[in-house]
């Protein structure tokens, strides 16, 4: 991995080199001077001045979920696979202001949240935008203290809660309510699984943040309650539901869809019908946990991902299984998955594509 830049260069002698003694300054130093790493530094703004721009119609959209380079479940996310993590202070002095917006949203409800559809959404997006998404971003980031872990623990007793008897059975009997669109109506969710506004089901956002939680816990309850979510998310009944899982309807109709569920790229078969673009996002985060591990989905991946090993044991994985959009793309969903590689150079999908690959194995155990 020599050859490759600051971000792959960083990023293996930190995470990847084992017990070698590799003097890390100089290649962090690189790496905070590199053109990548400050583009996405200069897209994380404190909140206030995000706020700012929204009024003054500079940004026109969320500026917490979405796929725009503005987004911070873009951002953060990115500067994490980029290298940067809790303790460079440039980060932790440009995060600080999004790690209060989450202690304060922990703090926080509306009032009479039942009086009017709009302001029941308001308390969706508060859970949604404020925790969920923001809570897993920071997370990533690796910062895993005081309100992440206050937010991550909450979600998982929440969840737990729904998913622990194994049922999938999460809609409404058709016809038992009205809800406009009309259509949604035979994918309403139940009611008790968002009637206080925090929808409980793991989303794709929450099983982010429960990877980093799960190698960062020594709590065996914690560990387990994780492993029973995950395994729900494995079963074919929890691959069938709608990929947000349906639409849930405020007090007075209104009909909303929030979020996504984890779908997981070639579940029915990995061959040329599955679209590729996270597979290898999906299989870094399904490679923390121990059911997902040992399931034949995970093996199929780590079977078909081998099948582009060069003869110097080395990968070079297709265009669209690395795939980076600028300005456009999910990072949840595979749409950001550079590493900084001048994607002129040939060698850019060796670099890129090897690294992911030994990146993934090695979080699943599977280097020997």
């Amino acid at each position: 991995m020599q050859n490759g830049g600051p971000v792959i260069q960083y990023r293996t002698a930190t995470e990847l080199a084992g017990d070698l003694d590799v003097d890390v300054t100089p290649l962090e130093q690189k790496l905070l001077e590199s053109k990548d790493v400050n583009f996405w530094l200069d897209n994380l703004i404190p909140y206030e001045a995000r706020v700012e721009q929204k009024k003054k119609h500079v940004i026109n959209s969320c500026f917490m979920h979405g796929s725009r380079d503005f987004n911070i479940e873009v951002v953060l996310p990115k500067l994490a696979q980029m290298g940067l993590h809790a303790g460079i202070n440039i980060l932790d002095e440009r995060t600080d202001s999004w790690l209060q917006v989450l202690e304060q949203a922990l703090e926080a409800s509306y009032e009479d949240i039942y009086a009017d559809d709009k302001r029941f959404l308001s308390q969706v997006y508060l859970h949604y935008d404020k925790q969920i998404v923001v809570g897993a971003s920071l997370a990533l980031a690796d910062y895993y203290n005081g309100a992440v872990q206050t937010h991550l623990n909450r979600r998982l007793n929440s969840i737990y809660e729904t998913v622990k008897t194994g049922t999938h059975d999460i809609y409404e009997e058709q016809g038992k309510y009205s809800i406009y669109p009309k259509e949604w109506g035979d994918h309403m969710l139940k009611w008790q699984l968002y009637h206080d506004g925090d929808i409980k089901l793991p989303f794709v956002h929450d099983v982010f943040g429960f990877a980093i939680m799960y190698g960062r816990t020594n709590d065996r309850v914690i560990t387990d309650k994780i492993d029973t979510v995950i395994s729900w998310i494995l079963r074919p009944e929890h691959q069938r539901l709608f990929y947000n899982y349906g639409y849930i309807r405020c007090p007075h109709g209104l009909g909303k869809s929030v979020g996504w569920k984890v779908d997981l790229p070639g579940y029915e078969g990995v061959d040329s019908r599955f679209d590729p673009i996270d597979l290898l996002i999906r299989c870094w985060m399904m490679a923390h946990f121990k059911p997902a591990k040992n399931h034949q989905w995970f093996t199929n991946c780590i079977k078909h991902l081998e099948s582009f090993t060069t003869n110097k044991g080395t990968y070079i994985f297709p265009n669209r299984y690395i795939t980076e959009k600028r300005n456009s793309g999910y990072w949840v969903f595979g749409g950001r998955m550079g590493l900084g590689e001048n994607r002129r150079r040939r060698i850019w999908r060796e670099l890129e594509s090897t690294f992911w690959m030994l990146k993934i194995k090695s979080v699943a155990d599977l280097v020997g």
